[in-house]
């Protein structure tokens, strides 16, 4: 493929003159608790924005836009921005409904249920798909942060002539900080392109649905607690069966029969059963878990945020470490117009891990999707102002 790196530069382009930042937050208004990944959609820039744990959003517009705030769990919220004189605003969203969850007996098995739901939203998903994505990883040995990486990419998805899903990266900007041991084969990074082609085609659900994977866990099919229109299926491991097996958790839409939400994750029950379970590395995990969400729209249907978690035993000149790796990617855009580009301005490795940062403007402030909480943004200032304790070799 050739490039054009104008059309690159102006993609996603945002006029920069006369914006206005706005800082929303999200609150239960019973509870008066945050809201975690509340969706906000600006239709202006038709950007995806999610609260964060603090259920805080912020973003830059130009002019006047519809927004457009969702939850699963909570009732729809649209508004102008010009109906706010204030740029920092607190929203108390109304939960949709409180039930309590109920199992659904069917005459059909619930495999074959979760299998057609599969297959369904494969067949839906949007590709050939333009990404930009956000991605954040924090890595952790015994309990001491040692590096960070963020960057905003695009992601190019689209069939080759064999029909083989191929996921291209181009980097816009990234940063790293950080690094105790930069030759530490253990700190590998999460492969970026592994994980967008796996959670857009939905293959690390094939286990669960195949004729194998039956005879390994029972199926439950539920109600949403907060939301009439969807329903979870609960995939668990049988209790004698060892190796590498988890729980699954996949919210889908009833009537569509289409994902919406997935996690994965090691319970503690099974961690404490089988005492050992190895990863497909041989490292002993100590947890692991995967939140996928998807956005859901007309005709647009895309992975919206996963958020990847792992932390595994690891042993360094006889002794024992504990290793946490956490990785966050968002979809702040979406198109399914792809562009020609030159090979060159691709990301070669698997992971940010073993690239340089390349800074132009904050991104992380205002292009990232999803802010920092107040913790996050301490725990990098840490790494970064601490050369004597964090070797870092990524410094631009």
């Amino acid at each position: 493929m050739k490039i054009n790196i104008y059309i690159l530069s102006i993609f996603f382009s945002v006029n920069i003159f006369s914006q206005e930042t706005f800082v929303l937050t999200f609150f239960d208004i019973d509870t008066k608790l945050p809201i975690e990944n509340a969706v906000v959609l600006v239709n202006r820039t038709k950007e995806n924005h999610l609260s964060n744990e603090e259920g805080k959003v912020s973003f830059s517009l130009s002019g006047v836009s519809t927004i457009e705030v969702s939850h699963i769990s909570y009732k729809k919220l649209t508004f102008r921005s010009s109906n706010f004189d204030k740029k920092s605003i607190a929203f108390y969203l109304e939960p949709q409904v409180k039930n309590i969850q109920e199992i659904i007996i069917t005459q059909r098995h619930p495999q074959l249920i979760l299998k057609d739901i599969v297959e369904n939203s494969r067949k839906r998903i949007s590709i050939p798909a333009n990404l930009k994505v956000y991605t954040r990883e924090f890595d952790k040995i015994d309990d001491k942060y040692i590096y960070f990486n963020d960057g905003l990419l695009n992601f190019q998805l689209y069939y080759d002539k064999n029909k083989t899903l191929k996921t291209d990266i181009l980097i816009e900007q990234t940063r790293s900080v950080g690094l105790i041991d930069p030759l530490d084969k253990e700190v590998l990074g999460y492969d970026l392109v592994h994980l967008m082609s796996s959670y857009s085609e939905f293959n690390y659900l094939d286990f669960i649905v195949s004729k194998v994977g039956i005879s390994f866990f029972d199926y439950t099919l539920k109600t949403h607690p907060n939301n009439d229109q969807l329903l979870v299926m609960v995939v668990e491991p049988k209790d004698y069966k060892g190796g590498l097996l988890y729980n699954y958790e996949i919210t889908y839409h009833q009537k569509d029969k289409i994902i919406l939400e997935i996690d994965i994750f090691h319970s503690e029950k099974r961690l404490n059963l089988l005492k050992v379970v190895k990863d497909q590395r041989g490292r002993i995990l100590v947890e692991n878990k995967i939140k996928n969400k998807y956005f859901y729209k007309n005709n647009d249907y895309y992975l919206l945020q996963s958020i990847e978690l792992i932390k595994f035993k690891n042993f360094k000149n006889k002794k024992e470490q504990i290793i946490d790796v956490r990785n966050v990617m968002h979809v702040l855009n979406f198109t399914n117009k792809l562009f020609i580009y030159d090979e060159k301005y691709l990301l070669k490795q698997k992971s940010l891990i073993n690239n340089k940062s390349h800074l132009h403007t904050p991104f992380w402030e205002d292009k990232s999707g999803t802010l920092l909480t107040q913790e996050e943004e301490e725990i990098i200032k840490m790494i970064n102002d601490t050369p004597e304790l964090y070797y870092n070799i990524y410094k631009p």
